[in-house]
């Protein structure tokens, strides 16, 4: 398929990527990453356009590599979808703070997730990113 949607995983928890790439493998081109050193290594090779991201990792943290995501111009544009266990409201709070555009709680529901990075897709490709 030409021009597919690019997303990158991120999850030191081999089931928990397992289960994102195949809700996600079929409509859009998937890199999988397991720790944030990894994301950071594999974000100018693969350029997604959305990065699934995980908190709790070894070495660099999940917030840690969205604020260097969003800080670098060269990915700003990139959208973030915190995914995690970490439910508190200070860790919703510290994951925007961070640069977040969503945040999803795990467990999570399968086509809640789906739909919301369809529509996290489509509404970057239409208005810049702006939600």
């Amino acid at each position: 398929m030409p021009d597919m949607h690019r997303i990158m995983i991120v999850d030191d928890d081999p089931k928990n990527a397992k289960i994102l790439r195949m809700l996600l493998e079929e409509d859009y081109e998937l890199a999988v990453a397991h720790t944030g050193e990894e994301a950071l290594e594999l974000l100018p090779k693969f350029k997604p356009e959305l990065v699934l991201l995980d908190i709790m990792m070894p070495g660099i943290d999940g917030y840690e590599v969205c604020r260097k995501i969003k800080t670098n111009d060269r990915y700003s544009s990139t959208k973030v979808l915190i995914v995690s266990s970490r439910a508190m409201g200070y860790e919703l709070e510290q994951g925007y703070e961070a640069g977040a555009d969503n945040y999803f709680c795990k467990p999570f529901d399968h086509q809640a997730i789906v739909a919301t990075v369809a529509s996290m897709l489509d509404s970057g490709a239409d208005t810049g990113g702006a939600e």
